[in-house]
C-alpha cells in the first residue's frame, strides 16, 4: 500500500485472511472493500474499533445460516437437525447462527449435534455414525476444500438417513456437483447467488463473464466484481482520490451491483451488506433453487422429498 500508493482496495476471499490484514488498511487509511470473507467477526471487528474505511460486502455467515436453515424448515421440516462445521471462524458463526435462527423461528426442531472438525479433516464417520444413532434427518453445515467430498462420500457409505444441506463455497460449485453427483443427488446447498435479473447491471456482467470464460459466474466471481463495481463507482461519485470523500459515499450510498440495488450498514452495525442468498437442491445432478421463493419461482424449481437418497438411486 505504502510502495505503490494504493487508493482503494477490493478483495479477500478468506475471513481468517482478511481480519489479519484490514487493520493494515485502516492505519493507511486506504479504503478497502471486502469482497468474500464471511466472518462476522469482520464486521464486529469494523464496528469495535470504527474502522472507518473498512467494508464487507460478501455476504456473512449469517446471512447464508439463516437462509439454509430457512429452507431446511420449509422443505425438509426436519424433528431433528445436526450440525457439522469446520473448527474456524466461519464454522463456528454457521453453527450459532442456524441453531439461533431454529431457535426462533422453529423452536419445535431439536438441535441434536453440534460437531467440528478439522480443516482438512479426512474422516467424518464418527460423526455421521453419531447422527444416525440420533435420528437426525438434516445435517446442516459447511465442510469445504478438499474435505467437501469426503463429507458426501462417507455420508453415502454410511448410509445415514438424513439429508446434507451445506452452506456452499466448494460444494455449491457447478464443476463440483457434476464431479460429485452420484452421492449429492437430493442434498441441499446454498449457491448464494443465482442468475437473474437483480438490476439492469446483472445481464451484462452475466454475458461478459460467460463470453469471456466459457462459463456462468459463481457467487464468488459476481462478489469480486461488484466489489469492484462498487470502489470504482464510489471514487466517482466522491469526485476525487480524497481517502474520507471515498468513504464517505460507501457509507451513504446505495450501489446498483449485478446482486442488486445494496447498501453497506452504519459503522455502528459493521459495515456489512445484509443480503437473502439463494438456495437450492441438487435434482439429476444439476443445482435448482428451492428457496426463497421468488427465484424458485422464476427458475421453475421446488423441493423433491427424500427418501430416495442418493444411495437408493438405482
Amino acid at each position: 500500500m505504502s510502495v505503490d500508493k494504493i487508493n482503494v482496495g477490493v478483495g479477500f476471499i478468506s475471513s481468517d485472511v482478511f481480519t489479519r490484514v484490514m487493520d493494515e488498511f485502516q492505519k493507511a487509511k486506504v479504503p478497502v472493500v471486502d469482497c468474500c470473507a464471511a466472518s462476522l467477526k469482520v464486521g464486529d471487528k469494523i464496528a469495535e474499533r470504527k474502522m472507518t474505511y473498512v467494508f464487507q460486502l460478501s455476504p456473512t455467515a449469517s446471512d447464508i445460516a439463516k437462509s439454509v436453515a430457512a429452507a431446511v424448515a420449509e422443505s425438509v421440516k426436519p424433528a431433528k437437525v445436526a450440525m457439522l462445521n469446520e473448527n474456524t471462524d466461519s464454522g463456528r458463526d454457521f453453527s450459532k447462527t442456524a441453531k439461533e435462527w431454529f431457535a426462533a423461528h422453529a423452536a419445535k426442531v431439536e438441535v441434536v449435534a453440534d460437531e467440528f472438525v478439522e480443516h482438512g479433516a479426512t474422516d467424518m464417520t464418527p460423526q455421521m455414525a453419531k447422527f444416525k444413532r440420533l435420528g437426525a434427518q438434516a445435517i446442516i453445515g459447511e465442510i469445504y476444500g478438499s474435505s467437501a467430498p469426503i463429507l458426501y462420500e462417507q455420508w453415502y457409505e454410511l448410509k445415514v438417513p438424513a439429508i446434507i444441506a451445506h452452506m456452499g463455497a466448494t460444494a455449491a460449485a457447478g464443476s463440483f456437483i457434476q464431479e460429485n453427483s452420484k452421492f449429492m443427488e437430493h442434498s441441499i446447498v446454498n449457491v448464494r447467488w443465482w442468475p437473474a435479473a437483480y438490476s439492469p447491471v446483472s445481464e451484462p456482467m452475466m454475458s461478459a463473464y460467460k463470453k469471456k470464460t466459457g462459463r456462468d459466474p459463481t457467487n464468488f466471481s459476481v462478489q469480486a466484481h461488484d466489489s469492484a463495481l462498487v470502489a470504482i463507482d464510489a471514487i466517482e461519485k466522491a469526485g476525487s482520490l480524497d481517502v474520507d470523500k471515498i468513504a464517505a459515499v460507501l457509507s451513504t450510498t446505495t450501489f446498483q451491483t449485478a446482486w442488486g440495488d445494496r447498501k453497506f450498514t452504519s459503522l455502528e452495525q459493521g459495515h456489512r451488506m445484509p443480503i437473502e442468498t439463494v438456495v437450492a437442491q441438487v435434482q439429476g445432478g444439476k443445482a435448482v433453487p428451492i428457496y426463497p421463493d421468488t427465484v424458485a419461482k422464476s427458475a421453475g424449481g421446488a423441493y423433491k422429498a427424500v427418501p430416495p437418497y442418493a444411495w437408493d438411486k438405482k
